[in-house]
């Protein structure tokens, strides 16, 4: 099944940050493209209870602010954020494939302080 870019839903979580999410039919996973430039969330931390979350970057930076710890990525490198686990990023032109299972809705993500 073809969504192309103009099918793609645009959401806009902050200044920072916007998603096109591509709204596959799909129960088992969701794919979107993100991009973000600055601080994300702009205050606080991200939390999602019910989807885990992969990033595969294309291109820019960010350092993660996880849970378990801080990382860098860049051009090429993939990152896991499992659900219920919080997380906020300093990002530098963020352009990333991102993919979510099963798919992301507003009801599963939160900001927390």
């Amino acid at each position: 099944m073809l969504v192309t870019q103009t099918q793609a839903v645009v959401i806009t979580p902050s200044a920072a940050c916007t998603l096109w999410d591509f709204a596959f039919p799909s129960t088992q996973l969701g794919l979107a493209h993100s991009v973000i430039h600055g601080r994300y969330p702009e205050t606080g931390r991200v939390v999602n209870r019910t989807c885990d979350k992969a990033y595969f970057v294309i291109s820019g930076r960010a350092r993660i602010h996880y849970e378990l710890g801080e990382f860098e990525i860049r051009e090429g490198d993939a990152f896991l954020f499992e659900h219920g686990r919080w997380h906020w990023l300093e990002a530098d032109h963020l352009h990333a494939v991102v993919v979510h299972a099963p798919p992301w809705n507003a009801e599963q993500h939160s900001i927390v302080p």
